[in-house]
Parts: C-alpha cells; sequence; structure tokens
C-alpha cells in the first residue's frame, strides 16, 4: 500500500481514467469508482496495477443518489486510509438551451456536476486531515447554448473558491477546466482544432502535467487551470 491515495469519480474510461493514470504515476493508490461498465472498471484495475504497482479499489455507485455518496467515500476511506486527494471527475453532459430544457434534465445534471461533488467534498473535509481535492470543469462553459450543462460547471467553479476558502489552511481545492481531449484512438475533431489558439487537441500527457502541477504547489488553491489551449479565450 502507498502511503497516498486518491479517490477519483467516473474514472473507469476518458477523463477519469486520464486521471486515474495521472495520480497512479504520481504513486498514489486508487479508488476508483464507475457508475455503469464494470468490464471497463476491471480492465482499468488492471491496467493501473500492472502498469503502476499501485493499489486499486473498485467503488460502484449512482452518485446522482445523494444517499449513495457518504457509502462512496467510507468504502474508499476505509479500504485506503492513506486517502488524501479527492477528484470530482464524474460529470453529465447535455445540450439542452434554457427553451429547451426540463426539470429532469436540470435535476439530472445539477445532481452529479455539482451536489455530488459538493458532498463528497464535505465528507472529505470531515475525515481527511490534510488533503487536496481537484474538481474538472469544461473551458467551454459560456458555449451560447448547452445552458444547463454551462451553469452547472460555472457553479462548480464557484463552489471551488467558496470550499477554498472555507477548509483552509488544511484541504487546498482547485479545478482544472478542459479544452477538447479525445483518447489517442479517436480521429482529432477538425472544428475543435480550429476553435483552439494552439491548434491541436489536449492529450492524456497535458493533464497530467496539470495534476502534477497541482499536487505539488502547496500554495495554490481556488484556482482554476484552463488546459484547453486558450480555448477559453474564444
Amino acid at each position: 500500500m502507498s502511503n497516498k491515495a486518491a479517490l477519483i469519480t467516473g474514472a473507469s474510461k476518458r477523463i477519469g481514467l486520464f486521471c486515474a493514470r495521472s495520480c497512479a504515476k504520481l504513486g498514489y493508490d486508487i479508488a476508483l469508482h464507475y457508475h455503469a461498465g464494470q468490464k471497463d472498471a476491471e480492465q482499468a484495475k488492471k491496467e493501473l496495477e500492472t502498469r503502476f504497482g499501485v493499489q486499486v479499489k473498485l467503488i460502484q455507485a449512482d452518485l446522482s443518489d445523494p444517499n449513495a455518496i457518504e457509502t462512496v467515500f467510507l468504502k474508499a476511506h476505509n479500504s485506503l486510509p492513506t486517502l488524501s486527494l479527492l477528484i470530482n471527475s464524474a460529470s453529465l453532459f447535455g445540450k439542452e438551451s434554457i427553451i429547451d430544457s426540463t426539470a429532469s434534465s436540470v435535476v439530472s445534471q445539477f445532481s452529479l456536476n455539482v451536489i455530488a461533488p459538493f458532498l463528497l467534498t464535505s465528507a472529505f473535509a470531515k475525515r481527511v486531515g490534510n488533503g487536496h481535492i481537484i474538481n474538472i470543469s469544461d473551458a467551454k462553459k459560456h458555449h451560447p447554448e448547452r445552458s444547463v450543462y454551462n451553469t452547472s460547471k460555472l457553479a462548480l467553479e464557484a463552489f471551488t473558491e467558496q470550499a477554498a476558502k472555507e477548509l483552509a489552511p488544511t484541504i487546498r481545492v482547485n479545478t482544472i477546466a478542459l479544452g477538447s481531449f479525445l483518447p489517442p484512438s479517436t480521429p482529432p475533431s477538425q472544428p475543435a482544432i480550429n476553435d483552439t489558439p494552439l491548434i491541436r487537441m489536449g492529450t492524456e500527457e497535458d493533464l497530467f502535467k496539470a495534476i502534477a502541477f497541482l499536487d505539488a504547489a502547496h500554495y495554490v488553491t481556488g484556482d482554476t487551470l484552463h488546459i484547453d489551449g486558450g480555448r477559453h479565450l474564444r
């Protein structure tokens, strides 16, 4: 068992798995949360343990259910008592505008994108003496449509600032706002590239460097780090 561990939500694939690989590379044991896709989660566990020699615990739960949050954290903390990092990566993306939105779409996206990180942060703060929380947001949260999703991510970033103030000095809280990231096997999106000042997609290595920076930057809290090739400027 490592002397440090991380709980990462939505970590069986895509950005969550990128985060898990980054943390494993930094020597963290991993409490890997997933909702559906047990096969993906088991494959991720095998990969992380084989490549990085870390311990991985799988935790299945639907984080849109507020009653599941405490159980998820306790499973992670009990199985990996050296837990000191929480990455809120699980997210629900919707394209609804204000006019197109429904009560269901608002509740479902806010439940996963805001309420779950809020409650996990609370559980973390109650039981972890010193630690760090990273919330994963979206650099294009000012897109003129997809208002439900954008508002949820803006709320998450506002929560980062509030939590950073309230939980200092023992717990740091930061946000990483991502641009367009795709797995290496996926063809790049030319429209996304054209909308990015640095004219390329983000890579797993870009995300690793961001996590590694925040992991080591003990004088940084309440910040939003844009890893997006400048796309938030458009």
